[in-house]
C-alpha cells in the first residue's frame, strides 16, 4: 500500500483554530461562511472548537440556520448514516463534504477496532465497491489520517494509528471512568510487579547463602582429604634405624 516517507497525524487543529478565531464576535452570516469553511476543508477533521463559541451554539435556535449548526454536530460526534436517515435535518452536502463525511466514519470505525473488515466500512461508509473503500484508505494515508495498509487478500485493513475525532460533552464523563477503571489497572499490575521482583530479590539471596554454605562444606571436605593424605613425620622412624646402621659402620672402622 502507498505510503508517505515521513508520517505524521494531522487533524487540522490549528486550522479550526484560526476559523473560530476569526468567526468569533462577528456576525451570523460570517459564522455560517466559516462553518461551511470546516465542513468543506480537506484537512480539518475535528469541530468540537467552533460547537463551544456562543455564536454557534446560536445556530441551533435558529430556524433559518439550524440546519448549518446540526450539520457541524454531525461532523463532530456523528456517522454517515446518521445523515442517510434523515437528511432534511442536515445541509445539503456536496460530493466533497459526503467524501468528508465517510472518512470521518471511517475514523470512528478505526477506533474501535485495528483490523478493520471491508464489509464494515462498506456497510458503515457506504461505499458500494471494494475499489472505492480501497481508494479511499489510500487517500486517508496520504493525508496523515491513519497509518496502515490493506490486505486485499484477507479483505481486511490493518490500523496502526489513526487521529482522533471529538468527543461529546456528554461522553466526558464514561471516558474519565473508564480512564480511571485503567488507571487502577495499572496501579494493579504495577503492584503485582513489585511483589514478583521483590520475591525473586528473596529467592536469588538464599540461593546465593545456600551456594555460598555449599562451597564452604566442599572447601572443608577439601582440606580434611588434603590433610589425611600427608605423609607425618613419625612414619619416617624407619630412617632413624638407619641413622642407627650408619653408627655401626662407624664402629666398625
Amino acid at each position: 500500500m502507498p505510503h508517505t516517507k515521513s508520517f505524521r497525524m494531522e487533524d487540522g487543529t490549528d486550522k479550526v483554530y484560526a476559523i473560530a478565531k476569526r468567526i468569533q464576535g462577528g456576525t451570523v452570516d460570517e459564522c455560517v461562511k466559516g462553518i461551511n469553511e470546516a465542513l468543506s476543508h480537506k484537512e480539518i477533521f475535528v469541530f468540537g472548537e467552533l460547537l463551544l463559541l456562543p455564536i454557534v451554539k446560536g445556530l441551533s435556535s435558529d430556524p433559518k440556520h439550524k440546519s448549518v449548526f446540526h450539520t457541524l454536530d454531525l461532523f463532530a460526534y456523528g456517522v454517515y448514516s446518521e445523515y442517510i436517515k434523515n437528511p432534511t435535518q442536515y445541509l445539503k452536502l456536496t460530493p466533497d463534504q459526503e467524501k468528508k463525511l465517510q472518512i470521518l466514519t471511517f475514523i470512528s470505525v478505526c477506533n474501535e477496532m485495528k483490523n478493520v473488515p471491508y464489509s464494515k466500512i462498506l456497510e458503515d461508509c457506504h461505499i458500494k465497491v471494494a475499489k472505492d473503500l480501497e481508494q479511499l484508505v489510500i487517500d486517508c494515508v496520504y493525508a496523515g489520517i491513519i497509518k496502515g495498509r490493506l490486505d486485499h487478500e484477507s479483505q481486511l485493513v490493518h490500523v496502526d494509528q489513526v487521529i482522533s475525532r471529538d468527543v461529546p460533552m456528554t461522553s466526558v464523563a464514561s471516558l474519565l471512568a473508564q480512564f480511571k477503571e485503567f488507571q487502577a489497572q495499572l496501579q494493579k499490575s504495577d503492584d503485582i510487579l513489585r511483589t514478583d521482583i521483590n520475591t525473586m530479590g528473596t529467592v536469588k539471596s538464599e540461593t546465593v547463602i545456600k551456594a555460598s554454605m555449599y562451597h564452604d562444606e566442599e572447601q572443608r571436605k577439601l582440606q580434611e582429604i588434603q590433610r589425611s593424605s600427608v605423609p607425618r613425620m613419625g612414619g619416617m622412624g624407619g630412617m632413624g634405624g638407619m641413622g642407627g646402621m650408619g653408627g655401626g659402620f662407624g664402629g666398625r672402622f
